[in-house]
C-alpha cells in the first residue's frame, strides 16, 4: 500500500516554489497562489520541515513520516485550524482541525479519516495501513454539575434562611423592588445580606415585556415554582467541573 511522506511533500514544495530573496529566502509561500502572506510558510530545516505562521511552527514533519501539530496555546484561534488543515492537505494528509461542543465543553479536534480526536500540544499523527491516526490519544472532557458546590450552596441557603422566606419574599415582590445583584449566589447565603433579598427575588419574578407597536412595557410575573427554579439555575449555573469522559474518540 502506497504510503505518503509529508516531509518529502514539504521539500518539494519548497524546492518548486521558494523564496529566491529577500527575509524570507529559502522558505515558501503555504499558499503558492498567495506568495504575499509570508506569515504563512513552509521551512526547510536539516532534519524537517515546519508549517510556520507568524513566530510559531505550529506543524513539524519528519522524515520518518511522522507530523507532529503543536499550536503553542493558538489553538482556540480559527485561522490557526484553518492554516493547520490547509498545511495538511498540502501534505496528503487527509485531516482537518476544528472545534465542536461535546458534553456541554468546546474541544478542539483533528478529524481523521479513522474517527475524531481530541486536539493536544505535540499530538503526532502516523500511519497506520495506509490511514492517519494519532501515536496517542487522550480522552475528551465533559462539563459537568460539581455536586459538592451544589450541595454546599443548598446548605448554605437552608443556614441563612433564605429558603424558608423564600415564600413570603416571592409573595410580596413587586416590580418596582427589582434590583439586579451579580453576586446573588453570595448574597442569599449570608444572611447579613438579607437587606437585598427583596430586590434579588423581584427580579426574577416579573419580568418586562414590550408591545413593539405601541412600545408599552407591562410585566410578566412567574409563580413560586419558577422563580425559585429560575435563582437556582442563575445560582448554580457556574458550579461546575472539567472530568475526563471514557471517549478518546467520536
Amino acid at each position: 500500500m502506497n504510503t505518503v511522506n509529508p516531509y518529502e511533500t514539504l521539500k518539494a514544495h519548497v524546492e518548486k516554489h521558494r523564496y529566491p530573496r529577500g527575509r524570507n529566502n529559502g522558505d515558501a509561500p503555504l499558499d503558492p497562489k498567495r506568495r504575499r502572506r509570508d506569515w504563512e510558510r513552509v521551512v526547510l530545516h536539516p532534519d524537517r520541515t515546519t508549517i510556520h505562521r507568524y513566530s510559531t511552527d505550529i506543524i513539524t514533519a519528519c522524515p520518518d513520516g511522522r507530523v507532529v501539530l503543536d499550536f503553542d496555546g493558538w489553538e482556540s484561534s480559527p485561522t490557526t485550524r484553518t492554516c493547520a488543515t490547509q498545511a495538511l492537505y498540502l501534505m496528503g494528509v487527509r485531516a482537518s482541525v476544528g472545534s465542536m461542543r461535546y458534553k456541554n465543553l468546546s474541544q478542539v479536534c483533528i478529524n481523521l479519516p479513522s474517527g475524531i480526536y481530541k486536539y493536544y500540544p505535540n499530538i503526532t499523527l502516523v500511519q497506520e495501513s495506509g490511514k492517519w491516526m494519532p501515536e496517542r490519544t487522550i480522552p475528551f472532557s465533559a462539563k459537568v454539575r460539581d455536586t459538592e458546590r451544589t450541595s454546599a450552596f443548598d446548605e448554605a441557603i437552608k443556614a441563612s434562611g433564605f429558603k424558608n422566606l423564600f415564600p413570603i419574599l416571592h409573595m410580596n415582590a413587586q416590580p418596582e423592588d427589582r434590583e439586579y445583584h451579580p453576586g446573588a449566589p453570595e448574597l442569599i447565603t449570608d444572611a447579613d445580606c438579607a437587606e437585598h433579598w427583596p430586590g434579588i427575588v423581584a427580579w426574577f419574578k416579573w419580568h418586562a415585556d414590550y408591545d413593539m407597536k405601541t412600545m408599552h412595557r407591562h410585566w410578566l410575573e412567574h409563580d413560586r415554582a419558577k422563580t425559585w427554579t429560575a435563582i437556582m439555575h442563575r445560582c448554580k449555573k457556574e458550579m461546575t467541573k472539567i472530568v475526563d469522559t471514557d471517549a478518546h474518540t467520536i
